[in-house]
């Protein structure tokens, strides 16, 4: 099996001032099993009550974890079904994240493009054949167009299937494996009626 970690690791506060390392790991390819772990950076003992009391997270079970950095940034669990505390670490079991959603507003935009890449592969599967040739060419016949597009009160959406190639080795040979990711794509017309929004840097759920 092919996998790839991503690994998120940020440094911030939890009610206001209590602070926190915040690791988050997963697969590349399969957000869905999420590793997130946070540790209490300091010794004071109303610092460690908070930080007994937060890792709970809110009546929806979330937690906004403030980063300390210059880009003022917020990281939000969500979904915090559990934990196990020892000493100064706590690991949660949580079903997904917002990950840098900056305060900053985008001044003067007319258009709002976001992708959305969807897990596993195969949800947008289609008809269609596949002919693979000796010099590494691959030949794709489809049944019917590539892309399914919709109009929304706020612009359009376009749901098709893109390809990401990664180089490995297979002992000794090399290889490049090609992954399917079902995307969705909007175009998000501000002038018709979504007057604010952040920027967003990454959203995972």
């Amino acid at each position: 099996m092919f996998t790839e970690k991503k690994i998120i690791e940020s440094r911030g506060f939890i009610s206001a001032d209590t602070p926190v390392l915040l690791k988050i790991e997963h697969d590349k390819y399969d957000p869905e099993k999420l590793s997130c772990e946070m540790h209490l950076l300091c010794d004071d003992k109303g610092h460690y009550n908070t930080f007994r009391g937060a890792i709970f997270g809110d009546e929806f079970g979330n937690l906004i974890i403030k980063s300390s950095g210059e880009e003022h940034f917020e990281i939000t669990l969500r979904g915090i079904g559990g934990y196990s505390l020892r000493d100064k670490k706590a690991d949660l079991n949580i079903y997904g994240y917002d990950y840098a959603i900056s305060d900053n507003p985008i001044e003067n935009a007319e258009h709002i493009y976001l992708e959305v890449e969807l897990t596993p592969s195969g949800i947008l599967s289609k008809w269609g054949s596949r002919t693979l040739h000796y010099d590494g060419t691959i030949e794709l016949k489809d049944g019917y167009s590539d892309e399914i597009v919709w109009d929304m009160s706020i612009g359009n959406g376009k749901a098709f299937v893109r390809y990401t190639y990664e180089d490995h080795k297979v002992f000794d040979n090399k290889a490049t494996i090609q992954i399917e990711r079902p995307t969705l794509f909007y175009d998000i017309d501000v002038s018709k009626g979504l007057v604010s929004f952040k920027s967003v840097y990454m959203v995972t759920v």
